[in-house]
Parts: structure tokens; sequence; C-alpha cells
């Protein structure tokens, strides 16, 4: 080696120790011109290690998370509360501070990325943050309902605070240069693809389909106006038809190869993507989101992502049919849906297919039974433990056969035009939901027709949207969730007022941490707006939980409840309350005192003036 090769080998190795020119980082972007510390919330997803990573390997983008304050769903035990602690250690490893509270984390970071994987809690995440006037990164599932996902584009826009959502897919290049330069001429048809899995707490494509959804919102753009859903073995088809002709379609593959994530098709040709995916791209953009304060998607195009999911998720619950997003849009947070309390029961005989199809025809939204489990373990519709108010004869429920029950006359008991009717099993009454519909199933016996249920449900042709479980037991919740996880399940109940200071504050304290405790989806709750303003509302939402309430019979109790936002009101009388409802518009700020029954008593009144629940 000659002393001038010695000399510059020399001069790469000092360079290279001493951070001299030929061993300098990255030069900073234009649009990085400051120190941006990132907070993590939530860390039980890969996500929060990876997107670390990456952020964190890239000192050019000076955007470095610097803490984190960890926490999962306790119902979600394999997706996220089991993944939790691996994914905080590692972060520790990292170097990432973990802190003990939101408070704490704010504190001490610029920017927020919320990196639960449960897309529930999200709303109540991004609150303090909003609050905070901090930018903030929401990860996928952006949340777990259109209604959640609208309440956040109103809270940033209130706040001033800035927020983007996105799957990786809208920042693969490929996918990206086939939105601006496909090369096939004006694109008339467009398909995104992408693994298809479900989690019980989101709607069908909330959890994995984002990745293909997003792909095809990045290629054609808002302005979706109607889908259609179709099932086949292992793909599931998602065809929307756009306002000026387009065509999208998410291709959901729950089995074999998902490639290519986009696809174009136009009069010159087609053009399709080759890679997979990656976060590079994401994570670039989300440096430069903290930087620049611009979101890279209009809130308004993730707004109709939702609507888009939220439309195929009817669409599947309904068979197939054509859905609106406009129709979308309505079915939640707009008017309640109108459930039929034991049927039509003021009209016919409570409990009997009389008056479920009487309830149809009505034009409810969804009916609500009560079922108890028989001595040979078969599920009847029946309201009290013995038939001697409804069939004549007294005989307990539970220590009779179907054979013995199905001999009497439950229907005579309202007048001769309802003799004949017979006490119906579970499987006939899920037999005559229509398409579209649902059906409340109030257990009351205690949690050892669970086992039972779950056959018959597994069986039944109703999709897991058309029924819920309904309970005042919270053991048989408990076990519910437990044994059909994908059935939503509310627990009944009513609040009390605290005797001695006149407030409701008690008792709403006790049914959160109860809904909490035996992971109950919502709850099921006596209408008194006393009991229920907006700031227990809030309380709810801010859980993902959602409201339903019961049994109304009043248009003013009921136009509370819609106006503040309850998924369903029960009654006796579902064709005359949607006739009301529809020619007064909703008046959220009923007086408090006004409701139906006595305040906490957790009984409602069937049509024939019967005060049990």
């Amino acid at each position: 080696m000659t002393g001038k090769s010695l000399s510059l080998l020399m001069a790469i190795v000092l360079a290279t120790l001493t951070g001299s020119p030929a061993a300098a980082e990255p030069k900073s972007p234009d649009w990085a011109t400051k120190d941006i510390r990132v907070g993590l919330v939530g860390c039980d997803t890969s996500h929060a290690t990876a997107f670390t990573g990456i952020l964190n390997s890239h000192p050019e983008w000076r955007v470095r998370v610097v803490a984190a304050f960890p926490e999962g769903s306790p119902d979600m035990p394999r997706a996220s509360m089991g993944r939790l602690a691996k994914f905080t250690d590692s972060l520790t490893k990292s170097k990432v501070k973990i802190v003990a509270s939101m408070d704490e984390l704010l504190k001490i970071v610029d920017a927020v990325m919320i990196e639960s994987v449960d897309g529930r809690p999200h709303l109540r995440q991004v609150r303090p943050v909003f609050k905070a006037g901090k930018l903030v990164f929401i990860d996928k599932p952006f949340t777990a309902s259109l209604t959640d996902a609208r309440e956040i584009v109103k809270l940033s826009k209130a706040t001033g605070a800035a927020f983007f959502s996105s799957s990786c897919s809208r920042f693969q290049p490929e996918i990206a240069r086939l939105r601006a330069k496909a090369g096939v001429g004006k694109v008339t048809r467009a398909q995104g693809s992408g693994p298809l899995n479900f989690e019980p707490h989101h709607p069908d494509l909330f959890w994995y389909g984002i990745h293909g959804v997003e792909a095809l919102y990045t290629m054609l753009g808002r302005g979706c106006a109607s889908v259609t859903y179709k099932v086949e073995k292992d793909i599931e088809w998602t065809t929307g038809k756009w306002s000026d002709g387009r065509i999208g379609v998410f291709r959901g593959v729950k089995k074999g190869k998902y490639q290519p994530i986009a696809k174009v098709w136009g009069a010159g040709g087609q053009a399709e993507s080759t890679g997979g995916f990656n976060y590079n791209g994401l994570c670039e953009e989300i440096a430069r989101f903290f930087q620049t304060g611009k979101a890279p998607i209009d809130p308004l195009e993730t707004l109709e992502i939702i609507e888009f999911m939220t439309a195929a998720q009817l669409s599947k619950d309904r068979g197939g049919i054509e859905v609106t997003l406009e129709e979308a849009r309505k079915s939640v947070g707009g008017s309640a849906s109108i459930v039929a309390h034991r049927g039509a029961s003021r009209d016919a005989p409570e409990n009997t297919l009389a008056a479920f199809e009487l309830a149809w025809r009505q034009g409810a939204d969804a009916i609500e039974g009560d079922f108890y489990l028989t001595k040979d373990n078969r599920i009847v519709c029946i309201h009290d433990s013995t038939t001697k108010r409804t069939g004549g004869a007294n005989l307990v429920v539970a220590k009779s056969t179907l054979a013995e029950l199905r001999k009497l006359d439950v229907g005579k008991w309202r007048g001769a035009k309802w003799a004949g009717q017979r006490i119906p099993t579970l499987e006939e009454v899920l037999a005559i939901v229509p398409a579209g519909k649902r059906i409340l199933i109030e257990i009351k016996c205690g949690p050892e027709i669970v086992g039972v249920l779950k056959k018959v449900l597994d069986s039944s042709r109703l999709t897991r949207q058309q029924t819920i479980l309904i309970s005042f037991n919270t053991k048989v919740i408990a076990e519910a969730k437990k044994q059909l996880p994908r059935y939503k399940a509310f627990w009944l109940t009513g609040l009390r007022k605290d005797k001695k200071t006149g407030n409701w504050a008690s008792s709403r304290q006790k049914v959160l941490a109860t809904l909490k405790e035996i992971g109950a989806d919502g709850l099921d709750c006596q209408a008194v707006p006393a009991a229920i303003d907006r700031s227990f509302m809030s309380k709810l939402r801010s859980r993902g939980l959602e409201l339903h309430v019961w049994t109304v019979d009043d248009v003013k109790t009921a136009l509370y409840f819609q106006g503040i936002g309850a998924g369903s009101i029960t009654t006796n009388r579902p064709a005359w309350l949607r006739e009301q409802l529809a020619k007064r518009p909703s008046k959220e700020k009923m007086p408090p005192k006004a409701g139906a029954g006595k305040q906490g008593e957790a009984k409602r009144e069937t049509g024939n003036g019967n005060r049990e629940r």
C-alpha cells in the first residue's frame, strides 16, 4: 500500500469516527424546522415499536418518540392485553420514558400518536390531546363507529387542533403513482385489496379491511354514493358506485394471496401495484405533519372512508342489498332505532310470533323478547318464570319440557282473535327476523343458558350484527362475552337517585364500573332523562359504550333520548312512536325532570299495564 493510499484510508476511518462530512447525517428536509418530542398512547400494537424505530432512526426529520403512556383493552386479551407488556418493555429498552397518566405525558411532549390497537377508546384518548392543543396521529382503526369518527372530526374543528388517521397503504409509492399517473387514460374502475380478518368489537371492515379500503380511496378520492357487499368462501367484496360513474371495489381476502394491493382500469388499459406494505412512507408523513401542522388527508375523506365501511356493514347485514352512504350517515347519531317491546305488545299478546310479526308490519327496526331455558334445554320465549299470567296453567318454565309448555295457549288471554298462539322457541323467533332488522334477546335466567344459546346462534342465518344479548344478570353478560365475544351484550339496569343528596352521581359511577367489570358493550337503561344527561352520555361514549333505553311510550321522552344519541328506544307502540317522531325535531334540552315511570325503578310497562320488567 502506498503512502497516498494509506493516508486516504486513515482519512476515511477518521471521518467515520469523528462524524466529519464523510459520515455526516442526512440533510434535514426543508419542512424539518424544529425538534419535536412525541408521546405514544396505548402501546398494545406492534405499530408502537415499529413507528418508534423508524422515527427515531431518522434524526434528519427532527421528530423523536420520547415517552409513552401504555394502556390496553381488558376484553381483548389476545389482541391487546396479552401484548401490552411485551411492547412496553421494548419501548423501555429503546429509552422511551414510560409514564403513568395522560396528564404526565402531555406535559413532556409536543405531539401525540394514539397507538391503541382497539378503536373504541380513541375518542376518549384524543379529547385531552385536543384540549391541550397538540397535533395527533390516530392509528388504525380510526374508531369503532361512525358516531365516534364524527365526534373526533367535530372536536378537532372546535379546538383547532389538527389530526390525521391513515393506513400505511396510502403512502406506498406505487399506490400514490397509480393515483397521480396510472398510464391507463381516464380511470373508470379501481380496486384495493388486503387481508381481511375480524375482531368482535369492531365492524367487519374496520379492523383489517381498512388497508384495502384506504388504498381504494387513495386512487379514487371522495365521492362514493352507494355500496353492495358480497360474501364468498375466501373473499368478501365491497363494490362502491362513485357519483361520477366510477366503480371502486374493495377485495378482502380471508385466505390466500391478497396482492396486488391496488389496481386500476381505464380506456387505455390497466395497471397494478407489485409491492406489499411497509411503514416508511406513513412515518415520514407523520413527521412532516408534526413539523408543519398540515394534515396530508382531508378529515372529510377519512370520515367518508368510515361511512363507506359502515354502509358495507349494513349491506352485509341485509344480505348484500345496495346501501347508500347517505343511509349509513342517517343510520347512526341521527335517529334512534325503534325496538318493539315483546313485539307489538300493546296490540297483540306479548312474546308470541303474532306480536313479533305485527311489530315488523308496524315498521319496528328491532324486536325484544324474553327467554328462559326449559327442563330439556330448549330456549323459549316468555317473560315470567311461570306460565300462570299468560298461559293459564301454572307451570314453572325451568321445570317443564318444551312439549309440556307447547300445550298452553298464550294468546287467548288477550282476546279470542289471538287464541291458538303457542310459546315460541328461540329458533322460531329468529327465523322471522327480516334482513336488515335486529332482535334483542333478553335472558331471564342464569348463565346456564349461554352454552345452549351459542349452539342456537351458531346455526342461525342471522348475522351477529342482527343479534344483541341483554340481561339484568351481570353473570349472564360476563359469560356471554366469554362464550360469544363477537355478539354485542348490553347490561339492563335502572339508575337510582341518592336519597340524601338527591343526585345520580354515585349510581352512575357504579354503573360505569360494573359495565367495565363484566365487559359489556353498552347500557340498556330505564328511560329517565334526569338520570341520563349529556354528561353521563359523554362518559359512556368516551369508554366506547352504547346507550339504549326502555320503555318509552311518550313522545317527549323519546325525543330527548333521540336527541342525546341513544342507539335505540324500546316501546310498546312502535308504529305510533315512529309516526310521532317523524313529525317533530329532537329537543335535546328537554327538562331533566321529564321521564317515564318512577325514577330509578328498574321496571318496564307492557301494553296491558303489567309493570314487571
